[in-house]
């Protein structure tokens, strides 16, 4: 699930617009260790569409659908799966705890459930299905610069079982880190907001997206 710029960029709308559409690109880089130490490295990239509501001047809720673009899952042993096609779904909630104050940031607080699903084809052109539930709870604290930047750092922690299928036979895992590390930065426009993020540490991945205000 891509990450996203801090609440402030839409909830501190002057126009009171409540609804706001983001289109994001994500990709994720990661290890999921399956039953019989199997660690498999795995790499998901999606592209998908969110929908969000602002309930009021700090919370908002959330909610989208996407595709993964491509992936694959790589055993200890070298063997390579690619995820040929598959899809994203994702709700949550954010809510901001206060307002931002010389270096003193806006804390937000989220909690996401989200689902990733997709086809895999081995070398042996065996197919079988990928299935990853993912409860992600995260603090986000962000120091705007003026009435546009939004630079934000981030700390989530997740869990979910994984379910695939490794020679025939079907094997449960979860990630090896159950948690992300993330920078990033939110640029509000007028009504349209841009952002980018990077997550180096823990499960590793980048987020690249744009959104606007209705």
């Amino acid at each position: 699930m891509p990450g996203g710029p801090p609440a402030s960029c839409y909830v501190d709308d002057a126009t009171g617009r409540r609804v706001q559409l983001v289109l994001a690109a994500g990709a994720v880089n990661s290890t999921v260790a399956f039953s019989g130490d199997r660690d498999t490295d795995l790499e998901i990239s999606s592209l998908s569409l969110a929908g969000l509501y602002t309930i009021n001047d700090r919370t908002q809720v959330r909610a989208g659908a996407g595709a993964v673009l491509d992936g694959s899952l790589v055993l200890p042993d070298g063997t390579g799966h690619d995820v040929d096609a598959g899809g994203v779904i994702f709700a949550g909630v954010l809510h901001r705890t206060g307002q931002a104050d010389g270096w003193t940031p806006a804390i937000d607080l989220s909690g996401t459930l989200g689902f990733t699903w997709g086809r895999t084809s081995g070398p042996d052109a065996r197919q079988s299905d990928y299935r990853a539930a993912d409860l992600r709870v995260g603090v986000q604290a962000s120091w705007p610069v003026g009435p546009s930047f939004f630079p934000y750092a981030a700390a989530r922690v997740f869990g979910g079982p994984v379910r695939w299928e490794i020679g025939g036979a079907s094997v449960t895992g979860s990630d090896v880190h159950h948690y992300q590390l993330a920078v990033g930065s939110g640029f509000a426009l007028g009504p349209v907001v841009v952002f980018a993020e990077l997550a180096p540490v823990g499960e590793q991945g980048a987020a690249l997206g744009i959104g606007s205000n209705w």
